[in-house]
């Protein structure tokens, strides 16, 4: 109870850990919702007798390539060469040492992060344009939404490794699963199957909003981080400046 109480007042403090966990929220309902429609919508436009086992297979590889491409990039991105921290992590009466190799890296998985959530409510928005859609862009559209899978559990995974303190992750990625789990409980209430589009719509303007919310508090607040210093046990946690 003690660190449900710290976590929610970090919360309440830090908008960068309100963005994460709303963007988890939009992002993960979203996720979850669509294994609820994808069926529906392609037998909506191809008919009731389609592979659906091939078609799942596609998703999983395209998850994959996802993965794929997320680690290209953070492998071929160009990061400053830098002096590393004494082994203390203390710096000579300079406590606001920013390390640029962490800080970029931290920046550029924020931006990640907006261009995961603006591709994927482009890609949900194509979906639910209307029935005329072939069945052969519904197809590749979720198998570009299953690519952003695949690159986003690595890009929120380090971010939250980075942003949130040690002793209070695991509160605060329990803490956001709360509204994740309302989310997903009163869109399938509703009739996911029967309004999918209007559900695909929906998830569309939230992925936008989470992109936004992305764009201009967790990148800006990336870019404040400073490089995690040893405390009095020893545990490393981020600091910003102010």
């Amino acid at each position: 109870l003690t660190k449900l109480k710290q976590a929610i007042g970090l919360v309440r403090r830090e908008p960068a850990y309100l963005v994460l966990g709303f963007t988890q929220t939009c992002f993960e309902g979203s996720m979850y919702l669509f294994v609820f429609l994808w069926v529906p919508s392609l037998q909506e436009a191809g008919g009731t007798s389609l592979p659906l086992g091939y078609i799942f297979s596609a998703f999983m590889i395209s998850m994959m390539l996802g993965s794929i491409v997320y680690t290209t990039i953070v492998a071929t991105a160009t990061v400053p060469e830098t002096t590393a921290l004494p082994a203390n992590g203390h710096t000579n009466g300079h406590s606001n040492h920013r390390n640029p190799v962490h800080d970029t890296l931290v920046v550029l998985h924020a931006k990640l992060a907006a261009l995961i959530c603006g591709f994927a409510a482009l890609l949900f928005a194509y979906s639910a344009s209307g029935e005329t859609l072939s069945i052969e862009r519904r197809f590749w559209a979720f198998c570009a939404f299953e690519a952003c899978v695949g690159m986003y559990y690595p890009v929120m995974g380090m971010l939250r490794g980075s942003l949130v303190p040690n002793e209070v992750r695991a509160t605060l990625s329990s803490l956001f699963r709360v509204p994740l789990n309302i989310f997903v409980t009163c869109a399938l209430l509703t009739g996911v199957s029967s309004a999918r589009h209007m559900v695909f719509a929906g998830c569309s303007m939230l992925l936008a909003v989470a992109s936004l919310a992305c764009a201009f508090v967790l990148i800006k607040r990336s870019e404040e981080f400073v490089t995690p210093q040893a405390g009095e046990n020893g545990e490393r946690t981020p600091n910003y400046t102010d």
